[in-house]
């Protein structure tokens, strides 16, 4: 985790849900979370049908698009949905929290280059056969705006719909919010779960050390 939004929002779910999983969302309190608010968004919904529930200011300012409402699906790119998909179902499945990186893809409104003018021709001493090289046209899609989306299980007791507690923050935001929306790719993905486990020691029972020839045998609580 590279941006500092985004590593205060990890830090403060991180300990919400101290040995569980995942925290409950009436834990989640934005008062503690003030100065990252802009940064923030909650998921609702079903792993297949993942719809915004809040959007932070800092985010709709980027992407230049209500949020409110709307599926995640849309955020990316065709060539990137299936990727955050399969990001959404491990969150929620697994519960266990991920880290994207994330890029803004913005339509290319460039003109149309315009072929250059064919040299002057000048009398050759020689006949060339050879086809006169035309004009090398390369069209590429502008990548923009890198930042980091982190994606955070929470476990709601309701009967129906899930919770995602997420953030989005970019390393060079822009200064002025967009008049034309923006979709996201993926640069890289990473599960948070296994590295970042609170330590919790090994419940030990006391006075549950033997020794067993060259070994020392530690007894600790079978249900862990």
């Amino acid at each position: 985790m590279r941006h500092s939004s985004i590593r205060s929002v990890y830090a403060y779910w991180n300990q919400l849900r101290a040995h569980r999983p995942a925290p409950f969302r009436t834990e989640v309190d934005p008062r503690a979370l003030a100065r990252e608010l802009g940064d923030l968004f909650l998921l609702e919904g079903e792993s297949e049908d993942m719809q915004f529930r809040l959007a932070g200011s800092r985010i709709v300012q980027a992407l230049g698009d209500s949020l409110t409402g709307r599926r995640f699906s849309l955020l990316w790119e065709d060539g990137a949905k299936a990727g955050a998909e399969e990001a959404i179902r491990t969150v929620l499945d697994a519960e266990e929290p991920m880290l994207l990186g994330i890029r803004l893809s913005e339509p290319d409104t460039r003109p149309e280059p315009r072929p250059a003018p064919p040299p002057a021709s000048r009398p050759a001493p020689w006949l060339n056969l050879r086809p006169l090289p035309g004009p090398r046209i390369e069209r590429r899609a502008p990548l923009g705006l890198a930042g980091e989306l982190l994606l955070l299980p929470l476990r709601h007791p309701a009967a129906s719909g899930r919770r995602i507690f997420g953030a989005m923050a970019l390393f060079d935001p822009p200064a002025l919010p967009r008049t034309t929306p923006a979709r996201l790719v993926i640069s890289g993905g990473r599960m948070l779960g296994r590295d970042a486990l609170p330590l919790r020691g090994f419940d030990l029972v006391p006075g549950g050390v033997e020794r067993r020839a060259h070994l020392l045998v530690l007894k600790g609580d079978r249900d862990h």
